[in-house]
């Protein structure tokens, strides 16, 4: 049997963490990760957990905080998200999660948590970071570059030769749901589990990112 892309994925590893590590120069990564293991251990979802996931997070010594202005947060793409109906809907997902407890199918999960809600410009991927956290890690995150990633490893290929559509309206549920599913299937298949730890979840953003980036150039 020859040499496999997940093998080369695994050799890789370490070099792709540091990818993952050196991405911003801004802020200190290491460290972040650090609160943020924290918060995925306790089951902890506040506006730096938002902030991490979207990018728009700044760092005060050794204090993290998100990038906000004029009463907003602000989303990957650069769109604003009302401070207040963001922290309205933490919230109610919190509530809502006593309840819940974890319990039932990605679906029932998601719907309960009721995306129509959510505040503007905080998309499926956002609600989804936050079962991420809430379950503690039972439920995995979800980015595109690691779909691409786990993808690609799957079909022995390389990431920018497989297609993974940018991620449907949070309201439109069973096209969440199949992205998702999709995703979850793939990181079974590869890896024998879906509640992949820190370091291959880091790992394979870098891995997407990277070798996409490279194409480009």
């Amino acid at each position: 049997m020859g040499y496999s892309k997940k093998d080369k994925f695994l050799s890789m590893k370490n070099e792709l963490e540091k990818e993952y590590y050196e991405s911003r120069n801004d802020v200190n990564l290491r460290d972040l990760e650090k609160e943020i293991e924290v918060y995925l251990k306790t089951g902890i979802i506040n506006e730096i957990v938002v902030a991490w996931k979207t990018g728009k997070i700044k760092q005060d010594g050794n204090v993290y905080l998100p990038i906000e202005k004029e009463g907003c947060y602000y989303n990957g793409y650069g769109k604003k998200i009302d401070k207040t109906e963001l922290i309205k809907y933490l919230n109610s997902v919190n509530t809502k999660w006593e309840t819940l407890k974890d319990e039932g199918d990605f679906k029932t999960i998601y719907q309960a948590l009721n995306p129509e809600n959510a505040p503007d410009n905080f998309g499926a991927v956002y609600i989804i970071n936050l079962i991420y956290f809430k379950s503690k890690m039972k439920w995995p995150i979800y980015d595109k570059f690691a779909h691409m990633a786990i993808k690609s490893i799957y079909m022995e290929k390389e990431p920018w030769e497989v297609y993974v559509g940018d991620a449907p309206g949070k309201k439109e549920i069973n096209k969440v749901v199949n992205m998702y599913s999709e995703y979850i299937w793939l990181l079974e298949k590869v890896f024998d589990k879906k509640d992949i730890s820190r370091d291959f979840d880091r790992a394979l953003w870098a891995y997407g990112h990277h070798k996409c980036e490279v194409k480009d150039e």
